[in-house]
């Protein structure tokens, strides 16, 4: 059997921590990620540390923070930044990639589900097969190829389902080589798909009948309610789909035995608003934007190993390199918690994560916005003009109060905002972080 591990990262876009039955959401049902929850490692204080798909996919293949490599929703991945492919193809790994990119960068006039990614980011991968960006999810374009061979074609079904079949073709070629050959190279997927992305559609038996319970930080106000209502069943209906695919992969590993040497991450690039807070999609520091599911199963069965450790975006390819026994480049920032997977203690874990938000195309916050999650459940946000949010989150998880300018929690204020400089120091970000005075 190989020494190195098969690795496998599924991942959708806007799927929240919270949407999963395994944690206590009755709208939807995951039998495939409850196992893989009980089997496996389940970090549940997973965060997308910038709330927003560029920047979040620049951070995870690259281990740098946003502002250092894709800052902003359609900045390019910077000619010549090494990846997670780049280091795992130096250690004999054959590395694929299908599905959503969104790290072509803007070009006027062109449509996302037009735009060509460029060859030196696709060359990166033995083999690449996607789209940059588009909410097509019946009858989405992909391309690949170069030169000559550059094809584009629309998929005949939906989106999930077909980027999941070209998966399965892959891992049927890949465990035929496998079996009976200790010196076949292990592989590196990724299946990266829209949904949960809006607009919320999927195909119609994983629509679920009855009444949806709403969270209580959504106002009872007309027009979001209105607005809820028109997305929260295809949005749940679109998990289940995704759900459902992942029960398809770990059935054809089984079949090929390829599981008890495969491991499957599965998270989001960051979460939905749907609703909470009157807001919609993502690019806020709330919860329901920044919580995301991360679970890794696959070989060496466990009994249930739930972890509260802030899994940053940074930290997926340490991660996924030291289970692969292969050391972390200097040019990775985040940390490695693959020994999670061994034991339950890990030296020099970090107390706190920090967030951004570059500002740009996301017209959240133009000039962006900075903030500070720590172990013990404090989260502090700023943007250039005056703090933002603070929210004491034992006490009000769904962020009902926030007691940024309450007196009382002055002191811890500015305990949290030194924090957040000394974090924003350590990666040389520049942000302007604004004046406060007491």
């Amino acid at each position: 059997m190989q020494k190195r591990p098969n690795i496998i990262w599924v991942f959708g876009d806007q799927h929240r921590g919270q949407a999963m039955s395994c944690m206590g959401d009755h709208n939807v049902s995951t039998p495939n990620l409850d196992r893989m929850a009980v089997e496996g490692l389940h970090i549940t204080s997973a965060l997308s540390g910038c709330p927003t798909c560029t920047p979040f996919r620049g951070a995870l293949l690259t281990s740098r923070y946003p502002h250092e490599c894709a800052p902003e929703n359609g900045s390019p991945l910077p000619a010549g930044m090494p990846t997670i492919s780049t280091v795992l193809r130096e250690n004999s790994y054959y590395t694929c990639y299908l599905g959503k990119w969104h790290l072509a960068g803007e070009k006027t006039g062109v449509p996302g589900n037009q735009r060509i990614v460029p060859e030196y980011q696709r060359k990166d991968w033995d083999e690449w097969i996607g789209y940059d960006n588009n909410n097509q999810q019946w009858k989405c374009p992909v391309q690949t190829g170069f030169g000559k061979d550059f094809k584009r074609w629309y998929l005949d079904g939906y989106e999930t389902d077909c980027l999941t079949d070209m998966l399965l073709e892959r891992i049927r070629g890949w465990g035929e080589n496998q079996q009976g050959n200790v010196n076949a190279d292990p592989f590196f997927a990724v299946l990266s798909v829209q949904p949960p992305h809006d607009p919320s559609v999927a195909p119609q038996k994983f629509y679920r009948a009855g009444k949806i319970e709403i969270r209580p930080n959504v106002p009872n106000i007309k027009w979001v309610r209105d607005f809820l209502n028109k997305q929260i069943k295809g949005y749940y209906a679109q998990v289940e789909n995704l759900d459902w695919n992942l029960g398809r992969i770990r059935q054809t590993l089984a079949d090929y035995d390829l599981d008890d040497n495969t491991l499957i991450f599965y998270f989001s690039d960051h979460g939905s608003m749907l609703g909470s807070h009157a807001r919609f999609n993502k690019s806020v520091p709330y919860e329901e934007a920044i919580r995301i599911p991360f679970i890794i199963g696959g070989a060496k069965r466990l009994a249930q190993l739930s972890e509260d450790v802030l899994l940053n975006h940074v930290d997926i390819a340490p991660t996924t390199l030291g289970f692969c026994g292969i050391d972390i480049p200097g040019f990775m920032r985040g940390f490695d918690y693959s020994g999670l997977w061994g034991k339950r203690n890990l030296d020099n874990v970090p107390e706190e994560a920090l967030l951004q938000e570059c500002g740009g195309l996301s017209q959240i916050h133009p000039e962006g916005w900075r903030a500070i999650v720590t172990r013990d459940g404090w989260k502090y946000a700023v943007t250039p003009d005056a703090p933002w949010l603070l929210f004491n989150l034992n006490e009000t998880p769904d962020e009902l109060y926030n007691l940024v300018y309450v007196t009382h929690y002055y002191q811890k204020r500015r305990e949290l905002h030194n924090r957040l400089q000394i974090l924003l120091d350590k990666v040389n970000d520049n942000f302007k972080m604004p004046r406060i005075f007491k």
